[in-house]
């Protein structure tokens, strides 16, 4: 399926009857422990990492404590230290790529809204929230069911999808 967003003030997201709405996710929580998570906030003695916001200042140290990451080890089954240092790594990645896009507030929603005549009002009829940088926007998109949605919008706080990059503006799901 082919997607291309538009602002929600534009006149086909306004008249449209069930729409998709991509809105920043102002609470912008921070990855908890139900997260399932090797790397939190703070110091450790394994491996680690520092981000440093991409529009800030502000740093935060991330680490892994050694009980964490031979817990984890241990349930995937690793046979050796070789393959659990190439899956930490790619843990590490994966991880870094998530507390990067929070601490930078790229962090988003997707709602699907249908118009409900009486109140005259959109209506939220389903969402994904904790969608932390565009590839998760992306693949929480192809995971939904699009059949019914005739526009995809953003909200203001998104800006004006007509100044974002282009491969950002459209893409196949």
């Amino acid at each position: 399926m082919h997607i291309k967003f538009i602002s929600e003030h534009n006149r086909a997201a306004r008249l449209a009857d069930i729409r998709l709405v991509l809105v920043k996710d102002l609470s912008c929580r921070a990855p908890d422990e139900n997260s399932d998570l090797i790397f939190h906030r703070g110091h450790g003695e394994v491996w680690g990492f520092k981000l440093r916001e991409t529009y800030g200042y502000e740093t935060e140290v991330f680490t892994a404590t050694k009980e964490k990451v031979e817990e984890e080890s241990k349930a995937c089954g690793h046979k050796n230290k070789d393959e659990m240092h190439k899956w930490l790594d790619g843990i590490k990645e994966a991880e870094k790529k998530m507390w990067q896009a929070w601490m930078d507030g790229e962090v988003y929603g997707i709602v699907v809204q249908k118009w409900d005549d009486e109140e005259r009002r959109f209506c939220c009829i389903a969402c994904s929230y904790e969608l932390y940088g565009w590839n998760d926007v992306v693949e929480a998109l192809k995971d939904m069911d699009l059949s019914n949605v005739e526009v995809f919008c953003v909200d203001e706080d998104c800006g004006n999808p007509d100044n974002w990059k282009k491969e950002f503006q459209e893409l196949d799901v």
